[in-house]
């Protein structure tokens, strides 16, 4: 018999009802084996143990004339029937649920032969006590003797062929196996030989698209062969060698557009292309050379910069030029020379501012005895007449500058060509720029 799904409850529910009625007819096949056949007149009687019988006149038949009326007990066909229930069944659980028609020969004959079993043992009861007693030895007891046992060996032949259904299906599931897996390798093979049979033509179309320079489309003839013969070297090369033309051509795309970047003097943005292209193909001699010669050309740049803003004495753009240059190029020696520069033009300018204020200061004293404070706040490029006011107030009593109202007097002794008037003219000096050093008069 097949095993039972016991995933469906429909399945058990059948199965349950047929091990319940096999049960009770074992239990009645006990029951019976016990019973006690006797021959009273015209009935036939079964008993067990002298105290219960069966004898309800309910079932009987007549055998011809050579036949006597025999009354069989109920029982006969209640068991009869409840066999032939038991086959109709397991018929149909077999026939919609049982795993195949081994599984349901197994069950039929299984039931057949408990029905068999059933008939035998009653016909036994019936013939085969009388001829055996020799208390009937009519020929139609002794021929219904021999039909029980025979009836008896159909029993037997049923149970033996549940067996022998048990190893011819072991056989043929083996066989379909077997069979199965054969069909299976021949369905793989074939299956392989048509892949490859594809494969080989994409390999052949992928190739041209290559010599087309149709890089992406061969790389996608190359994977879909690769896809259908995994183990196939030729698409692996195949695909190794289009990459890299990938890689090349997108590398050299890059090139171009760093190229053009770097003619129109976008030095950093085309470095940075010059990196990408190194990045997906770090083979290209021309993105190296190129990404080396726009940043000598940045560094060139922001020296040329820098000395034309130096020249013009616009220190502080200046200084912003080396700060991009560090940023750009931290190591590069260019730096150091420079910050010298830097320092160079400073004490230049400085110097210069000395020399004119001097000249300036001088020239005020040759020229003037009195001057109004604000042109003398102007010519030395005072931020207004308060801060010269201040300066001068702050000045020593013998300095030489005085204030009268809106003017400065200027002494006669600063006007002489002496030692004296020399060192009084450098205090003066000495004294503005102490007072400009404190953030006061010219910025």
């Amino acid at each position: 018999m097949a095993q039972f799904n016991q995933e469906s409850e429909k399945k058990e529910f059948l199965g349950y009802l047929m091990l319940g009625l096999s049960l009770l007819i074992i239990v009645l096949l006990i029951f019976f084996s016990f019973m006690k056949a006797d021959y009273q007149g015209d009935n036939y009687r079964m008993y067990s143990s002298g105290k219960y019988y069966l004898n309800s006149f309910t079932f009987s038949f007549t055998a011809n004339e050579k036949y006597e009326n025999i009354n069989f007990s109920t029982a006969v066909p209640v068991l009869f029937w409840i066999g032939i229930l038991i086959c109709s069944i397991g018929s149909l659980y077999y026939i919609f649920i049982a795993d195949g028609l081994i599984s349901f020969l197994q069950m039929l004959l299984h039931s057949i032969g408990g029905i068999l079993g059933l008939i035998a043992s009653f016909m036994y009861l019936n013939f085969g006590k009388r001829v055996i007693d020799q208390t009937s030895p009519e020929w139609h007891f002794t021929a219904g003797f021999i039909i029980t046992f025979a009836v008896y060996g159909l029993f037997i032949l049923a149970g033996l062929g549940v067996l022998i259904l048990s190893i011819v299906g072991v056989i043929i599931a083996k066989r379909e196996e077997k069979i199965t897996k054969r069909k299976n390798r021949e369905l793989k093979q074939k299956r392989y030989h048509e892949n490859l049979k594809e494969a080989k033509t994409l390999i052949k179309l992928g190739r041209k698209q290559k010599e087309n320079g149709q890089y992406h489309h061969a790389k996608k003839s190359f994977e879909k062969a690769l896809e259908l013969v995994p183990r196939y070297a030729t698409p692996k090369e195949e695909l190794k060698d289009i990459k890299k033309l990938i890689e090349k051509q997108q590398a050299d795309q890059l090139i171009a557009e760093g190229q053009e970047l770097l003619s129109n003097y976008y030095f950093i943005k085309a470095i940075e292309k010059f990196d990408e292209a190194i990045k997906i193909y770090p083979k290209s001699t021309k993105a190296n050379e190129l990404k080396e010669k726009a940043r000598e050309k940045k560094i060139q740049t922001l020296i040329e910069e820098f000395n034309a803003l130096l020249s013009q004495e616009k220190i502080n753009e200046a200084k912003a030029k080396i700060g991009e240059l560090r940023n750009f190029d931290p190591t590069n020696l260019n730096i150091k020379k420079l910050q010298n520069k830097i320092q160079e033009a400073k004490d230049k300018v400085m110097k210069a501012k000395v020399k004119k204020r001097e000249d300036t200061l001088r020239n005020i004293i040759n020229t003037y005895s009195r001057i109004k404070l604000t042109n003398m706040a102007e010519l030395l490029e005072f931020e207004s007449t308060i801060e010269l006011q201040r300066w001068i107030l702050n000045l020593p009593d013998k300095s030489g500058f005085y204030i009268e109202g809106s003017e400065v007097v200027i002494a006669e002794k600063l006007q002489k060509e002496t030692s004296e008037a020399e060192a009084a003219i450098a205090k003066l000096l000495n004294d503005f720029e102490q007072f400009e050093q404190e953030g006061r008069g010219k910025v």
